[in-house]
C-alpha cells in the first residue's frame, strides 16, 4: 500500500516522522530569499522567452520556491513537446514539476496530523492525491523516464536524490487517484507504485553514490510499500 496508516503504533508514528525529516534535510538547503533582481525576473511570461531565457527563468523559479513560477517554467519548458527538449531543460523541467507540486509541505502536513488522528492523516492523503495534477505528474514521469529508464542502476545526471523522492511521492500520490482514490487499498501490483518504488531506488543509488547514508529514503520507501 502507499503512505497506508492502518498499521497503527510507532511504527508509521516513525516513518511519518523520517518523511519529515527526509524532505527537510534534503531540500533545507535549497530555501532561498527572494531579491529584487529575482522578483523582476519572474514577472516575465517565461512562454514568450527563448530557450536560453526559459532556462533562466526556470533557474529563477527553482531559487525562488514560488510553486506557480515553477509550473510556468514547466508549461515554457515543455510547450514543445518533451522529445526535442535538452537534457538541461529535462532536469530541470521535472525540478520544477516537483516544486510547482508542493509535496515538501503536504508531507509535513501529513505528517503532524498522524500525531493526532491516524484515520485522519489517511483521509488527508487522499484528498491531496485527489487534488494532485495529473497531467504535470504525467509528463514529468515521462520526461524522467527518458533520462534514466533504469534510476536504481544508472540515475539521470543531474537529478538529485531529493528530485527522485519527490517523484517518488508524487507518483505514489497519482497512483491514488487515477485507482482506488483510497490510499489504503491500493496495490503494491500498481505500475505507478513499482515506479514510485523505483525512483526512491534511484535516490538510495545517488546518495550511496555521494558516500551519504540512504537509511532515511529507504524508511520512506518502506512506508510506501507498506511493509
Amino acid at each position: 500500500m502507499i503512505i497506508s496508516m492502518r498499521r497503527k503504533g510507532t511504527r508509521y508514528r516513525l516513518a511519518l516522522v523520517i518523511v519529515a525529516a527526509l524532505l527537510s534535510l534534503l531540500l533545507g538547503s535549497c530555501e532561498k530569499f527572494f531579491t529584487t533582481n529575482l522578483l523582476s525576473g519572474l514577472k516575465r511570461d517565461p512562454a514568450n522567452l527563448s530557450p536560453e531565457q526559459q532556462v533562466q527563468y526556470a533557474q529563477q523559479a527553482l531559487t525562488s520556491g514560488d510553486a506557480a513560477a515553477m509550473k510556468s517554467a514547466f508549461d515554457a519548458l515543455t510547450s514543445g513537446g518533451t522529445s526535442n527538449m535538452t537534457t538541461e531543460q529535462k532536469v530541470l523541467a521535472v525540478q520544477c514539476a516537483n516544486g510547482a507540486m508542493d509535496i515538501q509541505s503536504q508531507i509535513t502536513t501529513i505528517a503532524a496530523e498522524y500525531d493526532s488522528d491516524p484515520n485522519a492523516a489517511n483521509d488527508l492523503i487522499n484528498q491531496i492525491a485527489a487534488g494532485i495534477d495529473t497531467t504535470l505528474v504525467t509528463s514529468m514521469k515521462t520526461i524522467l523516464n527518458d533520462l534514466s529508464s533504469d534510476p536504481v542502476n544508472s540515475p539521470a545526471a543531474g537529478i538529485g536524490a531529493s528530485d527522485y523522492a519527490l517523484a517518488a511521492i508524487s507518483v505514489g500520490l497519482l497512483a491514488v487517484k487515477t485507482t482506488t482514490g483510497d490510499v489504503t487499498t491500493v496495490s503494491s501490483a500498481n505500475a505507478d507504485v513499482q515506479l514510485a518504488q523505483s525512483y526512491f531506488g534511484g535516490a538510495e543509488t545517488v546518495l550511496s553514490n555521494g558516500g551519504e547514508s540512504t537509511d532515511t529514503v529507504t524508511g520512506v520507501a518502506n512506508l510506501f510499500s507498506g511493509v
